[in-house]
């Protein structure tokens, strides 16, 4: 499924990525995902982390699995995903995991619970990852949004990715709840603040 000039492409929308690329499109790796969640040895699958030099797509294809593997009860589905959470060491790797973790919907109390130390944590796309599951699986609930608005301005800011995703989430919190915008952007620390404005500017779209 590789593609060298696909890669070649992606590559430059990577300047974190660490892993070697291949060039598989992410629908193709999402329809392998589905298969593989199926097979007899999914959950062998899981149980593995990968190894040092595992492939984007490798890394990728593991983190779809364990969102789409089928009788995971929630426990199980999450510590699956812990342990590939290191791995999703580059925005693309932790966006697109994020987005295919729908199962949270139905547990958010618990999910909640689970993502809060994410949202804690010293390490850089951990915190991403934390932000943008709430971002994809929480915001979009009106009674979840005010606790997205009094956590957002506690995340320690200074690392690039991790504040760009408190933006980007302050951001959607503001546009879907404007009610909610006034105070949020008022207890932001001032550089994410200025980065949430930016991405107001940029969204072309009026609160309210």
């Amino acid at each position: 499924m590789a593609e060298p000039r696909y890669a070649a492409f992606a590559g430059g929308l990577l300047p974190d990525n660490r892993h070697p690329l291949l060039g598989v499109r992410l629908p193709r790796l999402r329809r392998l995902a589905r298969e593989l969640a199926q097979a007899d040895d999914a959950r062998a699958l899981l149980a593995r982390v990968p190894g040092m030099r595992a492939a984007f797509e490798e890394i990728m294809l593991r983190g779809f699995v364990a969102g789409y593997a089928p009788g995971l009860d929630f426990a199980e589905r999450c510590a699956c995903i812990d342990r590939l959470v290191p791995f999703l060491d580059n925005w693309s790797l932790c966006d697109s995991c994020c987005a295919t973790y729908r199962f949270v919907r139905l547990h958010r109390e618990a999910a909640w619970e689970w993502l809060l130390p994410y949202t804690r944590s010293n390490a850089e796309y951990e915190r991403r990852f934390g932000i943008v599951m709430l971002l994809d699986h929480f915001i979009q609930d009106p009674a979840w949004a005010p606790r997205i608005a009094r956590l957002l301005p506690t995340v320690t800011p200074g690392a690039h990715y991790s504040d760009m995703a408190v933006a980007w989430c302050a951001c959607e919190l503001c546009l879907r709840h404007p009610h909610l915008s006034s105070t949020l952007l008022t207890t932001l620390p001032p550089p994410l603040r200025h980065l949430t404005h930016r991405k107001l500017r940029e969204s072309r779209r009026k609160l309210g």
